[in-house]
């Protein structure tokens, strides 16, 4: 008996009418048709160099008549970080397409972004907003206290992160452009960097290496992030 390899071809892709928008609110809710036989469309949101998480939408409308086919209508709501945010438009047998929300900022008491266990780890001194408007070369100071006593908290790791204009089926859309240990003593921590280049610079801060893994070595989690624009 012969095995058989059968390919199924699909001429469904992703297209784009409006690839940027801007808004001052701290999301962004947009709808997209899609034809009702294909996969229901999902959307990934960038997490940095560190890749994309992904959500899902609410259907708001089904059975649209258009061009002698039937679409539904799904609605997206993306939270947003200060300044560009790519969310990358995606489904199965269709492709991806990304596009970019920035979110201007009209709150100067915007605070660094603490997430996850974070929470109950670390506390800021510095900076004191999570949205910095800065020049070339211009000093930028990071401390704090870390809030637990754990003996595996030897250092947090800074990742100093560029977003790259990139086209819209375009992966990667942050690049590494330094790394920064800050070692932690007496439960506090300090240190400081420069931006020698104009951009928007997505600031992650790092937990130590604590956290258990089936690879028998300890790993790092995202704490904190803050965003730089350099002008």
């Amino acid at each position: 008996m012969n095995d058989t390899v059968r390919w199924n071809w699909s001429d469904k892709v992703i297209e784009v009418l409006n690839p940027e928008w801007e808004t001052d609110e701290a999301s962004t809710t947009f709808t997209m048709l899609y034809q009702k036989d294909m996969y229901t469309p999902q959307y990934m949101f960038s997490i940095g160099e560190a890749g994309w998480l992904g959500g899902t939408g609410k259907l708001t409308q089904k059975d649209i008549s258009m061009d002698g086919r039937l679409y539904n209508r799904i609605q997206f709501t993306v939270s947003l970080r200060p300044g560009p945010n790519p969310v990358m438009l995606t489904a199965n047998s269709a492709g991806s397409k990304v596009v970019t929300v920035r979110r201007n900022v009209t709150n100067a008491s915007l605070p660094v972004t603490i997430m996850g266990e974070g929470k109950e780890n670390i506390a800021f001194t510095s900076p004191t907003q999570g949205y910095i408007l800065a020049e070339p070369n211009q000093k930028i100071d990071i401390s704090g206290d870390i809030l637990q006593h754990n003996d595996l908290y030897d250092k947090l790791t800074v990742s100093v992160e560029q977003y790259q204009q990139s086209s819209e089926d375009a992966y990667l859309q942050y690049e590494k452009v330094k790394s920064i240990e800050l070692p932690i003593k007496d439960q506090a921590f300090a240190g400081s960097f420069t931006l020698s280049e104009k951009g928007s610079y997505l600031i992650r801060v790092l937990s130590p290496a604590y956290i258990s893994s089936v690879e028998s070595r300890q790993m790092m989690t995202q704490w904190a992030e803050f965003v730089v624009d350099v002008e």
